[in-house]
C-alpha cells in the first residue's frame, strides 16, 4: 500500500495451495512443533485428537467404516493455522532474505517486492518458491493456481 500510495511500481504474485489441509502429514508436523518449542500440553492434546481421529466416507446418506488417515489435519481448527504457519516458514524465510514482503494466510501465499528492480526480484521469488515447494513436495499440496502481475497505482 506504502508503494501504491507513493507512486512506486510494485510487482508480486500470490500462491493458492489445492486441498491444503488435507497433504499435511500428521506426524512429521507435531514433531515440528515440539522442535520449535510448542508447549508441551498443546502438543498433548494434538497428539490425543490426532491419535484418536477417525474418519468416514459419506455417500448418499450412507457412512462408511472408520478409518485413519496418515496426512491431514482439520481445517478450521486454530491449531491446524499453527502448524500450517510452521510449515511454510521455510518459504518466509527466504522470501524476507530475498528483500521481499511475503504474507502467508492458511493455504493462500503472497508475495509483494516494492524496490527498484521489483520485477526481478519478483521473478527471482517466483522461481524460488517453486523450488522451495518442489523440494518439500513429500508434505506440501502442489498450489492450484500461481498468479503474478505488475501493478502500477
Amino acid at each position: 500500500e506504502e508503494a501504491l500510495l507513493a507512486g512506486d511500481d510494485v510487482a508480486g504474485f500470490s500462491v493458492d495451495y489445492a486441498k491444503c489441509f488435507d497433504k499435511v502429514p500428521v506426524k512429521i508436523s507435531l514433531r515440528l512443533a515440539k522442535e520449535v518449542g510448542m508447549s508441551t500440553g498443546v502438543l498433548r492434546a494434538m497428539e490425543g485428537m490426532y491419535g484418536q481421529l477417525e474418519r468416514r466416507f459419506k455417500v448418499y446418506g450412507g457412512v462408511g467404516s472408520p478409518w485413519k488417515a496418515t496426512n491431514g489435519i482439520m481445517q478450521g481448527c486454530p491449531l491446524s493455522m499453527m502448524v500450517i504457519a510452521l510449515a511454510r516458514r521455510p518459504w518466509t524465510s527466504l522470501m524476507k532474505h530475498m528483500g521481499t514482503h511475503p504474507r502467508v494466510l492458511a493455504d493462500d501465499l503472497l508475495v509483494v517486492a516494492a524496490v527498484p528492480t521489483h520485477a526481478v526480484l519478483a521473478e527471482q521469488a517466483i522461481h524460488n518458491t517453486h523450488k522451495l515447494l518442489h523440494d518439500m513436495g513429500a508434505w506440501v499440496a502442489p498450489p492450484s493456481r500461481i498468479t503474478s502481475a505488475p501493478t502500477r497505482p
